[in-house]
Formats: structure tokens, sequence, C-alpha cells
């Protein structure tokens, strides 16, 4: 799991650091790899044409995982205060020294409660998505903001790079980020994300060749590594692809291992759903949406309405493929 950018928000207006220069990436030059040698476009495809490439965010795909632990904390804090206060109030002898005891109690257990509304929002209340549209026609990346605002830059002016904006921790991933840079080439004014992040470096090239190659030689490169188009393009996800989107996290594991990673993903579905159900869906402005219009007689043109009809069974036949 991967919430950094989220919570907390990435810091802009401020200079590039040794390990994102260093790491930056080449959009001209294929990474040199073994990782590199199979693209993926990880899942996070929703629309792949001629024009244009649209993708998901870097969250979508654990959405659900931080509502359910943040509801559940939630509502058993607010339990158990509810519980000690009703049990002080109908107390036969009530006095002063229960209510020093009340205010003790609610002290530390507010400010956590808080704590976890704000967190929950993240998710709940939010937006369904934040699409990120690689515009190939015109060299453009079209990004949603996580305020619902949108931004467009040129694609040879975007820094990627995998480097951190902070410390590596052991259980903090690596992801691909994208730097707006001001004129003097150094301070990073926007910051978005490619949907994928690993704790292994080395196994983000495969998704960036995914994008680069789309980018620098077209559609026919790449449309190959497009296993499922998220069904997301102007409508929210339905409860079973939810549910459906959270057991492909583990596609890789083996089947014997179903019966453990499918009651998870039932009840952290529940939350994904109701996350989906009280989040706006995203919408492009009709400036962006003029320069990314379709040829009808594109022959590359993948959405939801293209993917299989047996998207159930092809999890377990035919996994799609992962940047694990």
């Amino acid at each position: 799991m991967d919430y950094y950018g989220l919570y907390p928000k990435f810091k802009v207006n401020r200079p590039l650091n040794e390990s994102e220069s260093e790491f930056q990436f080449d959009r001209k030059q294929s990474v040199q790899s073994v990782c590199a040698n199979v693209m993926v476009s990880d899942c996070s495809v929703v629309k792949i044409n001629s024009t244009y490439l649209e993708v998901v965010d870097k969250y979508y795909e654990q959405k659900g995982i931080v509502s359910t632990v943040t509801a559940f904390g939630i509502f058993l804090l607010l339990g158990m205060l509810s519980a000690m206060i009703f049990t002080s109030i109908t107390r036969a002898h009530f006095d002063w020294s229960d209510i020093w005891y009340l205010l003790a109690l609610c002290i530390p257990t507010v400010p956590v409660i808080v704590l976890c509304i704000i967190i929950l929002k993240t998710e709940w209340f939010a937006w369904t998505h934040y699409p990120i549209r690689f515009n190939r026609k015109e060299q453009l990346v079209h990004v949603h903001r996580l305020n619902g605002t949108v931004f467009t830059v040129p694609w040879d002016k975007v820094f990627f790079t995998t480097g951190l904006s902070h410390p590596k921790g052991p259980t903090k991933a690596w992801y691909i980020s994208g730097h707006v840079l001001a004129d003097d080439g150094i301070t990073v004014t926007e910051t978005f994300c490619l949907p994928a992040s690993h704790l292994i470096r080395e196994e983000l090239f495969r998704h960036w060749e995914f994008i680069r190659r789309y980018m620098e030689e077209g559609p026919e490169a790449v449309v190959d590594a497009v296993d499922i188009c998220m069904p997301v393009d102007g409508r929210r996800e339905g409860y079973s692809f939810g549910l459906l989107r959270l057991l492909m996290n583990f596609s890789g594991s083996t089947i014997f291992l179903f019966p453990l990673t499918f009651p998870v993903c039932l009840v952290l579905s529940v939350s994904r759903y109701i996350a989906m159900l009280t989040s706006k869906i995203p919408t492009w402005p009709q400036e962006v949406e003029a320069l990314c219009r379709i040829d009808p007689d594109d022959p590359v043109n993948l959405s939801a309405a293209t993917n299989s009809r047996h998207l159930w069974r092809d999890l377990f036949t035919n996994p799609p493929r992962h940047v694990y």
C-alpha cells in the first residue's frame, strides 16, 4: 500500500533533491533492464486509442483499505466512549469526579476520532479516482489534482523520476513521479504519480516502458500489454468490479490462498463501494476533450466496453500482469 501524496500531500515549491535527480527517466530511451523487457499496464488503463491513453491514479487499486481501517476505528472509539459516558451518567452517585473522569477520557480520544475522520474522507466523500490522460496526438499530459481541478503540461516538460521526495523507509514504496518544474528547471511546482508502486524500484521500469512507448512509439507498441480496462469513465465502479479489482491485487498468488484472500477482499469491498457511492465522478474540461477527439475509424480503441465478458473466469485462467 502506498498512500503518500494522498496523505501527507506532496510538497511543492521546493527544489528537486538528489534522489529525484539521480533516478530521472529518459523519455527517448528504453530502460535497459530485464524488467523492462516485459511491459505491464498494471490494471490501470481506462481507455487507450491512437489519440490518448487514460489511466487511473496510484491510490485506485487499494481504495477501500484505509477507509475500512479508519471506519472501524471511528465506530470502535465512538462505541467505547459512548458506553463509558452512559455508564458514568447513569450511576446512582454521579458527582464532579465523574465529570473529570469523562473529560480525561475525551481529551485523547476525540482528537484520534477527528484524525480518523480526516483520513476517512480521503476515500469517502472525495473523488472516485484521479485520472491522468496522456495525449499522444498533442504530446500533452492532462492531470486531475486531488481537489478536482485539472492542469495540462507538455509531455517533454515533465520530469519523470523514481526518486522520492521523502526518506525511504522499509515500508514505503517506490513510485513514478511526474514533476512540473519552474523556469529554473529545479523548483517543483506540481507533482502527480503514475499508477504503480513497488518496494523494489527496478520493478517500476516495466510500467514506465508502457507509458513511454505509448507516447513515443504509439498504441500499437503497447496495446498487447492491456489486459483489462477500468470501468470508471464517466461513471462509478460497481460493487462486483470493485471486489474483482481488489482480488486482482492477489492475482499472482497461488489459488490455494484464495480462501484467505477472498474474505479479506469481501470486507474491504464494502468500504470501497461506499467510497464510490459517496464520491464525485471526475470530468475533463471541454478544452481538454476538444484536444482528445478519437477518430471513429481508429484501429486501436479499447475501453471497458471491450473487456472480456468473463472477467471472473479470466482472473484465475489468465490473471492480469502486475507490478507486484
